[in-house]
């Protein structure tokens, strides 16, 4: 079974993150897998919106967490890390609007893939997390600055520092989510949504995606070493290891610092 699958309609493209057995958590072949169907269907050059969703009643339950224990290692985790950055950047840099359609929980991994779509469509019984806090993690810098051009400075702090789930109707608040709907309504809503934008001038829509993206690109020369360094540390770290142990035991766990 493919772990994504690809429909298309009337310059519409739908990408279905097809793993509802793992609630659609993400193993380290899915980010190569994702970063090949968003340049394949740039390639194609058809689609002038595309949609991103899950299959079952989840969009993405995080990052397959029997992976990243071996994270610890540099060279590994800078593979990996550049795997999911490959990935983002599809969706990114994608010419044309692509829209998160949120139909259940997009935690972790799903909400870092959630957050750099345009549009978020969700369902009111959808809910948001990063849990990087429950498991001892130093997030990557580039998701911290998506978060913080996205929500602002109070609301990056409260999702970061607390960890915890948070509404459709909070992420909404935050100006996270662009429309929060009906379970019912949410093909209906986000497919009308896409045929709207699809039927716009291409020249116009593409060109103001652009000019978003442009505002982003002003952060890509920083130097990010220190924060590079201390997510690293993160993952070698006594706590991430307890943080990892504690979720596959379902117990809390025993904090030391280091």
């Amino acid at each position: 079974m493919s772990n994504f699958l690809v429909e298309k309609w009337d310059h519409v493209a739908r990408v279905i993150i097809n793993r509802p057995a793992q609630r659609n958590a993400f193993c380290r072949e899915m980010w190569g897998e994702l970063a090949e169907v968003m340049h394949s269907l740039e390639k194609d050059g058809e689609a002038r919106v595309v949609i991103i969703t899950g299959a079952g009643a989840t969009f993405a339950a995080g990052a397959d967490l029997s992976q990243l224990s071996e994270l610890k290692e540099d060279n590994v985790r800078h593979a990996y890390t550049q795997l999911v950055d490959e990935a983002l950047k599809g969706i990114m840099n994608f010419p044309y609007p692509v829209i998160a359609m949120i139909n259940g929980p997009a935690i972790g991994a799903g909400c870092e893939v959630a957050i750099v779509c345009d549009l978020l469509v969700c369902t009111e019984e959808a809910v948001f997390a990063v849990p990087s806090a429950k498991l001892g993690i130093v997030l990557p810098y580039s998701l911290v600055q998506r978060l913080l051009n996205l929500v602002g400075l109070s609301a990056t702090r409260e999702i970061l520092f607390l960890g915890e789930p948070f509404s459709a109707k909070r992420a909404y608040e935050m100006g996270m989510v662009t429309r929060v709907v009906p379970k019912a309504q949410l093909e209906e809503e986000t497919n009308r949504m896409a045929t709207k934008i699809a039927a716009n001038a291409p020249i116009a829509v593409k060109g103001s995606k652009k000019a978003i993206g442009h505002w982003f690109s002003f952060q890509d020369g920083e130097d990010h070493d220190e924060m590079e360094k201390l997510e690293g540390d993160s993952f070698r770290s006594e706590d991430f290891l307890e943080g990892l142990s504690a979720f596959f035991e379902k117990r809390r766990p025993t904090w030391r610092g280091r």
